[in-house]
Order: C-alpha cells, then structure tokens, then sequence
C-alpha cells in the first residue's frame, strides 16, 4: 500500500448544522417509552385498603415537664405519696381502707357537729330561768287538748335532731366498699404511720375539747348556783371555824388551846 503524503489527503468538507431547526422543539414532548423491566411484576387480589395518615397532637403544659432542670423539693417522709406507690397490692388495699375509715369518721363527726348546733342544752334553759327569762313549770300547748313541759317539749325536740342529725352503720357498710376501690384506682391512701399520726391527734383534739367543755359546764352552774343563792335572800353561809393544833411540849404533853369567846 502506497503511503499518501499530506498534500494528497483530501479531507470531507464539516457538515454544517442548521440550529434553526431546533425552535420549539421539546426533548419531553414525545411520549416515554417505557421498557418492560421498568413495570413492577405484583400480582393483587381484592382491593387494598387505604392506610390511614398518622395524627399528631401537641402535647399539653400537663404532659410537659416544665421543672426539668430545677431542684424539686424533697417529698415530706410521713406525708408523701412515693412510699405508698412503692408499696404491695395488698398493702395498697388496706392503706385505701384505712382513708376511707377515716372519711367516714370525719363525716360521722360532722354530724356530731351539727347535732351540738342544733340541740338546746339544759343548762342554758337553767341559766336564762335564774335571770328570770324563762319559767320552766310552763307548759306548751302542742294541740287543743294537749300541752308539755318545757323541759319535756326541750327534750323530744333534741331527740328528734339527734335522729335526724347521725350517720348509721348500715349506711357506712353500703358506702365503704366503692369507697375504697375509688380510693385504691385513683392511688390514694394512708400509710400505718400517717394512719397512726391522725388517729392520735384526733384523740387529743377530742379530749381536749371535753375537757375545756367540763370546765364550762361547771363554772356556768356554779354561776346559776350563786344567782339562785343571791335571789333567795338566804342568810350568809356559817363562818368555818379553823382549830388551832399547838405541837405538843419536850415532855410530849398536848398543851390545851384557850377557846377565844365569840362576841354576842
């Protein structure tokens, strides 16, 4: 083969292209082709159900822990419901019990309360009857025919508040039971020590206030004792007479005491 030297090459006129063809044309105009292994081979029975979108609620400032970061304080010892959360079932039931004894105490109490209010005590009939405004021989006509005491009439209006005004048992049994499962779903209760705490200071209070109410009882009668004494116009009590003990002598003789003469 005979070699060609470089004058001798002929070389092809460039073809030129004419970019003015290309207006308007759109390279996504024509239609995809789509090739077999681009389909998903899936075969589906029946209809699919629609999948439900998730829901997203904000929390609330309840949910929020918004003493993060802060020194909470220290839960009180006695008080405190973390040593009841930790505590067995079974203990759980009984402190729930013993909260719901001691409602039922407070709301027996109550009661109590209210039969104090409403009932008429004795001595006050006796005290206004020594000021002179009150005569208990009087009688109160309860129908035409009939009539009672005052004293009487006082205490069958007091009987009837004391029955009205109480709590029976056969009602706290019905209650107790709901009670306390109210009380255990809800985690509340008494643990031995704040049960014991309570039944003491209740025992206190209560002896407390029967004492200090003694203590009036008695000085309101010896009040209606002296007003009774001072409008009798009864002469005055006999002075006590006080003897007088003389030690006896070194010899142990009791020496006798000259008795002084009363003046007439």
């Amino acid at each position: 083969m005979a070699t060609q030297t470089i004058d001798e090459i002929q070389v092809d006129e460039a073809v030129k292209f004419d970019y003015n063809d290309l207006n308007g044309y759109n390279p996504l105009g024509q239609n995809v082709e789509e090739k077999a292994y681009t389909k998903a081979n899936i075969k589906i029975s029946g209809n699919i159900p629609d999948i439900s979108e998730p829901v997203f609620a904000p929390p609330t400032l309840e949910e929020l822990d918004l003493t993060e970061g802060e020194e909470q304080d220290a839960e009180d010892p006695v008080f405190g419901q973390q040593d009841l959360n930790d505590l067995p079932p079974k203990e759980k039931e009984q402190a729930s019990a013993q909260l719901v004894e001691l409602v039922l105490q407070g709301y027996s109490a109550l009661h109590a309360f209210g039969q104090k209010f409403a009932t008429i005590n004795d001595q006050k009939l006796y005290e206004k009857q020594a000021k002179g405004e009150i005569d208990l021989s009087m009688h109160i006509p309860i129908s035409e025919t009939k009539s009672v005491g005052v004293v009487d009439f006082i205490e069958s209006y007091n009987q009837e508040i004391s029955e009205t005004l109480s709590v029976d048992d056969e009602f706290k049994e019905s209650v107790r039971p709901v009670m306390e499962r109210i009380a255990a779903k809800k985690g509340y209760g008494l643990s031995d020590e704040q049960f014991l705490l309570v039944m003491f200071g209740k025992d206190v209070i209560q002896k407390t206030a029967g004492v200090i109410s003694l203590k009036r009882q008695l000085d309101k009668t010896l009040e209606i004792v002296f007003e009774q004494y001072k409008n009798s116009n009864s002469p005055p009590p006999p002075q006590s007479v006080h003897a007088e003990v003389v030690p006896p002598n070194q010899e142990g003789e009791v020496l006798e005491v000259p008795q002084q003469e009363t003046e007439e």
